[in-house]
């Protein structure tokens, strides 16, 4: 897939070290994000290897709704979850469950993830993952509310077709207890405050501000209206791939440049 990042040669480790070291130097903590595109990049795949059944292994590992046959991955709420704590299961073998944490989209509609079972496959994913992994650094779940495909307002009909149009995050915040909950989807500057004070959630994650606002964390911290990001630029790759990604000015460049 053109223009991923990967971690998976030394030549591209030695590149994330330089920014990891970056992190680091200014006291931050940082976390790769495993994912894997699975059937969205081979569209001729046929067959029930378990990299197919998931829309994206890692940002919505339970998403295998798509994947027809019932086999051992497929099917029953048990069997769609068994891909992923597989995966889970090896992965803290290897570093850890104090290093580990993981992506939940338990509403996400991407790559033709429209199964209704939504409650009873996602409820079994998390308890499972709570007791086979009581020590997880933390989990992050998307708010049922985003959608890469549709507007807020679209996805609010989608779940209300389902059922569902109150849902939310609670009873799954509620299965994992202790464990630190991450929130992500559709966080600014104006629906954030008191969200964290409230106990609902341990942090809320931005991901489109974040690129758009170099200096984030100041723009929340001092009340400066956040800018605007230019979802035209997110996917490339494009001849310049620094415009619309790297190239936004921090709130103090645009004061003194008005002046």
């Amino acid at each position: 897939m053109p223009g991923v990042p990967g971690l998976f040669t030394q030549e591209q480790a030695d590149g994330w070290r330089k920014v990891v070291d970056a992190v680091h130097e200014k006291g931050g903590y940082i976390y790769c994000q495993l994912w894997h595109a699975g059937r969205a990049t081979i569209p001729q795949i046929s067959g029930s290897h378990p990299v197919s059944a998931s829309a994206s292994v890692w940002d919505s590992p339970d998403e295998c709704y798509s994947h027809i046959p019932v086999d051992e991955y497929g099917g029953s709420p048990e069997k769609r979850c068994r891909f992923v704590l597989e995966l889970m299961d090896e992965v803290a073998k290897r570093i850890g469950e104090g290093s580990l944490a993981i992506r939940l989209s338990p509403f996400g509609l991407f790559n033709q993830a429209r199964s209704e079972q939504r409650l009873e496959t996602w409820t079994y994913l998390c308890k499972s993952l709570k007791h086979a992994h009581p020590a997880l650094s933390y989990v992050s779940f998307v708010e049922p509310r985003y959608e890469q495909i549709f507007s807020y307002e679209e996805k609010g009909k989608f779940l209300a077709s389902w059922g569902l149009p109150d849902v939310t995050l609670d009873g799954f915040r509620e299965i994992f207890g202790d464990t630190p909950f991450f929130s992500a989807g559709g966080w600014n500057d104006a629906n954030s405050w008191g969200v964290i004070e409230s106990g609902k959630y341990d942090a809320l994650l931005y991901g489109r501000y974040f690129i758009s606002n170099p200096d984030l964390v100041t723009r929340l911290k001092d009340g400066i209206p956040l800018a605007a990001y230019d979802r035209t630029r997110f996917y490339g790759p494009f001849e310049d791939n620094t415009i619309g990604y790297t190239d936004y000015p921090v709130a103090k460049e645009i004061t003194s440049a008005d002046i």
